[in-house]
């Protein structure tokens, strides 16, 4: 396992209590040449909202949301932590922008990151089988004659969330062939 730290931390003033957001990367090799990265927001207080996350055109979902609240010699600090999980599909430079958070009704934004992928091998095992309906570099859909089955990519390999009945794939067929026409 490769893993590799890399923080942002970012102040903020202006009437609101200090949100100090701190952006932390971790890179897992996932075998076969491709990587894993593990994308942890933290900041000190709970924000009233927190966006998601956007890398190369993929929107990221909160995975994992965490907090942690200590009292040393009187002194109390939190932090709340959000967990993103990116699954490349392609070698090169990478950046986002940590998700816009909201404390108070007032916005936060955090400092642009920046980050490379330098292994990256296309194989079998990441590559949507012909039958995919809707695929993305890490969810897809495959038709069975029974209907479908929703899939994830985790840990190097496809892995099967649920079984779709022919009606909701259907519906997913009917709305991915709207999406193409606009």
């Amino acid at each position: 396992m490769k893993s590799l730290v890399f923080l942002v931390l970012l102040g903020f003033g202006s009437g609101l209590m200090a949100q100090n957001i701190k952006t932390r990367l971790e890179f897992y090799d996932q075998g076969e040449g491709t990587e894993r990265v593990r994308i942890i927001v933290s900041v000190d207080e709970t924000p009233d909202s927190v966006a998601h996350l956007e890398i190369d055109g993929q929107i990221l979902p909160i995975s994992s949301t965490s907090s942690h609240m200590s009292i040393i010699n009187g002194v109390t600090t939190r932090e709340v932590s959000y967990t993103y999980y990116y699954y490349p599909n392609k070698k090169g430079d990478f950046s986002f922008y940590p998700p816009t958070m909201y404390f108070d009704e007032k916005r936060v934004k955090g400092k642009k990151v920046d980050f490379s992928i330098s292994s990256f091998k296309e194989n079998e095992e990441n590559k949507p089988d012909a039958k995919s309906i809707l695929s993305s570099p890490d969810k897809r859909i495959s038709l069975t004659k029974d209907g479908g089955i929703l899939e994830e990519y985790r840990n190097g390999e496809w892995m099967v969330v649920r079984k779709l009945d022919k009606e909701t794939c259907a519906k997913i067929i009917l709305l991915s062939q709207e999406q193409k026409e606009l």
